[in-house]
């Protein structure tokens, strides 16, 4: 039985794939990937609801800070923890309100840390 959903968020194949491959030797997680925003919110719209989302901030089409907002805007979504991974220079300062409630991680990955806050985060939640 699984007991975690984990929704991916790249428009980089090459990053999911190595995303998925971090979470798959454990059983206990289901990956849902989404190469954009967009792909996200069709899942969330079928009713798909993950325990988490990890997301990469800026991509092309609406970016993951539109995400931030929908999640918040929404009463059965606001509760899903969002992890943010970015390989850009955000100025934070500017979204100071999404870098309090959110995790942000940079780019590039250290499995080890990805896997820290992942289940530091899912276990929070439950």
């Amino acid at each position: 039985m699984i007991k975690n959903r984990i929704m991916i968020i790249d428009n980089n194949a090459d990053q999911l794939y190595t995303m998925k491959a971090i979470f798959e030797e454990d059983g206990n997680v289901e990956i849902i990937s989404a190469k954009s925003v967009e792909e996200c919110l069709d899942f969330l719209e079928q009713g798909i609801h993950p325990n988490l989302i990890i997301s990469e901030t800026i991509m092309p089409g609406t970016d993951g800070f539109y995400l931030y907002h929908f999640l918040k805007d929404r009463q059965d979504l606001k509760n899903i923890p969002l992890v943010f991974l970015t390989a850009w220079n955000v100025n934070w300062d500017e979204h100071k309100e999404i870098s309090k409630n959110t995790t942000i991680i940079e780019k590039p990955i250290n499995s080890d840390d990805l896997n820290k806050i992942v289940y530091k985060t899912i276990m929070k939640k439950e």
